[in-house]
């Protein structure tokens, strides 16, 4: 199928789901192409799921869905929609890449690739949960189901007239082996040039994150860097990285205190904090 955005087209070839699914082997591939004419800009894809297209291909076909409303947002703020496409790898357990493009100068360019690990894909379909839990005193960052906070949500916090888009990093996921969690906030912003790191900006939404994995409101016996590192990630994004060490340091285990005082391993959760918000250039993604 394939459907128009201006001049450009986007055309999803997917050899598992039109199988009837019986046929499904590692080979099997799913590709969405960003055309111009019988020229191709940009194919993403391979061995993986496409949010959005895998399931849903017969409601557009049969105009019961409007595939707009899943895959345009305006992140930029300038009034014209982007192209958002989350792809995620096959098997048990789904890694999701986000990629974001516009149409500038005549032509569609990459303005983000991201690797957002277990996190899921941007779906405004997960509206609700974000807007039923935006005022909580914390936040489920852990598991990605409809429950909670699942994938991300676009929403302009700051009211300046370009949207951020609130997103989870499972940086600290990977550092402890996990799947599903647990991860960080990350907040982000188109700039006029490219998407920045802006999650330290709202230093309250990293807080609710924090609070979500410990509460520091009481003294309480902490066991294990499992535990600890989630709430201590998102309280350095939330600025009071002084406080939760300390908080740690009076309630954590020996294991919890040498993990705070080995340099190589903060250095290293920190660096776990500063995702890749670069673009890439076509054609293959």
């Amino acid at each position: 199928m394939h459907f128009d955005w201006q001049d450009f087209q986007i055309c999803y070839y997917d050899y598992y789901a039109f199988n009837g699914y019986s046929g499904y082997t590692d080979d099997s591939p799913a590709f969405v192409r960003i055309k111009n004419g019988d020229r191709t800009l940009y194919q993403l894809g391979g061995k993986c799921y496409f949010h959005g297209f895998l399931y849903n291909v017969d409601e557009y076909l049969d105009k019961k869905r409007d595939p707009y409303t899943l895959f345009f947002h305006d992140i930029s703020g300038d009034g014209k929609p982007e192209l958002v496409l989350c792809t995620g790898t096959r098997g048990a357990y789904s890694y999701w890449t986000v990629y974001i493009f516009e149409i500038k100068a005549g032509t569609v360019r990459n303005i983000l690739t991201y690797n957002c690990g277990s996190a899921g894909p941007i779906d405004n379909g997960n509206s609700r949960n974000w807007q039923k839990m935006w005022n909580n005193k914390t936040w489920d960052l852990g598991n990605n189901n409809q429950q909670n906070l699942a994938g991300h949500f676009i929403r302009d916090i700051d009211n300046n007239g370009v949207p951020e888009i609130v997103m989870l990093n499972s940086g600290i996921e990977q550092l402890l082996g996990a799947t599903h969690g647990p991860r960080a906030l990350l907040v982000i912003e188109w700039n006029g040039k490219q998407f920045a790191d802006k999650t330290r900006k709202f230093p309250l939404l990293a807080r609710k994150a924090a609070l979500g994995y410990l509460d520091d409101s009481k003294e309480r016996k902490v066991t294990s860097v499992q535990a600890a590192m989630p709430y201590y990630a998102n309280m350095i994004l939330a600025g009071e990285d002084k406080e939760a060490r300390a908080w740690l340091l009076r309630n954590g285990n020996s294991e919890i205190r040498n993990w705070l005082g080995d340099k190589e391993a903060m250095n290293t959760l920190r660096k776990a904090l500063r995702p890749d918000l670069s673009a890439k250039t076509g054609p293959n993604l």
